[in-house]
């Protein structure tokens, strides 16, 4: 009962549950004491996509675009001691065509960033295309009016991943 080893695994149980409840402790009281406020980003649309139509594998007539973009950021308001790094991406919203039923928001994420730094959170990209080309299987990328949206995702060390978006882009017109 008073062994070496039945003391350690006591001093090892003991240590395990009160780290178990400082990172319960922490994931919980994490949003009320540091809330991730503040952070901007602009994204704007600098040349008219070209439209590009093409068959799929099953021989349907599907859309694409290559888009060409401005990102401008400064997230370093996001950083705290329990910010693991933050996930930026742009996103492009259209909607279907009208004659669809029902009809929906298409969402399609067309960029990405990973930042691990304070420093790397405030950035500007100039005139870059897009990492992911806008493609639509349904052929209802034609006249549709597309609309940049940044957003990004604070991963923490211990807690819930928090989604925020910024200022999206006045919609322009594909095609």
């Amino acid at each position: 009962m008073h062994s070496l080893t039945s003391r350690l695994s006591a001093v090892g149980t003991q240590l395990g549950t009160c780290l178990l409840a400082l990172v319960v402790l922490n994931a919980v009281l994490s949003p009320f004491v540091f809330p991730l406020s503040g952070g901007s980003a602009n994204v704007t649309l600098e040349s008219v996509p070209r439209l590009l139509r093409f068959r799929d594998h099953y021989g349907e007539d599907c859309d694409g675009a290559l888009l060409n973009l401005t990102v401008s950021a400064d997230l370093t308001p996001l950083w705290n001691w329990n910010t693991h790094r933050i996930f930026f991406y742009v996103y492009a919203e259209y909607a279907a065509s009208q004659t669809a039923q029902p009809a929906f928001q298409n969402r399609v994420v067309v960029w990405d960033r990973i930042l691990d730094t304070r420093a790397a959170s405030k950035f500007t990209a100039a005139n870059v295309t897009v990492e992911y080309p806008l493609t639509d299987s349904r052929g209802t990328l034609l006249h549709a009016a597309v609309q940049l949206v940044p957003g990004w995702s604070v991963m923490p060390v211990t807690g819930l991943i928090v989604k925020q978006t910024g200022t999206p882009s006045p919609a322009r017109d594909i095609g």
